[in-house]
């Protein structure tokens, strides 16, 4: 009988590499921790970077800043479930693309090659 050390290594390759990178990721984390200050410093320079981005943008990011701010509080900490996630997307999408697809409905706009038109080449037709 076969067991679970016969097989080959190339099914195992994809959990060991997988493995391996979990490793290292926590290695990472476990030498940080100690280190607060640092920390600390990196995330204030990220967000002031990142401040520094919708400043030049003119607020081009401000939606993803208030979502930054809110996850600093645990009240926004809630739990989703992920068909509600799926319905929020769709109605965006339908709320912002409403203007561009009634301009492609009323100029007739074919985004696929079914049902256009073809026209011949200037070189074949006769004069």
């Amino acid at each position: 009988m076969m067991n679970e050390e016969t097989e080959p290594s190339s099914a195992n390759g994809g959990v060991k590499f997988f493995a391996r990178i979990s490793q290292v990721y926590q290695s990472l984390l476990d030498q940080w921790t100690p280190h607060k200050k640092v920390r600390w410093a990196a995330c204030i320079l990220c967000i002031f970077v990142f401040l520094l981005r919708v400043f030049i943008m003119q607020g081009w990011y401000i939606s993803t800043l208030i979502g930054l701010i809110c996850t600093f509080f645990e009240v926004f900490n809630v739990p989703v479930f992920w068909p509600i996630l799926v319905m929020y997307f769709i109605t965006l999408f339908c709320l912002t693309m409403k203007r561009q697809i009634k301009h492609m409905i009323k100029y007739k706009y074919l985004p696929f090659t079914r049902n256009k038109p073809r026209y011949e080449k200037l070189n074949n037709v006769q004069k």
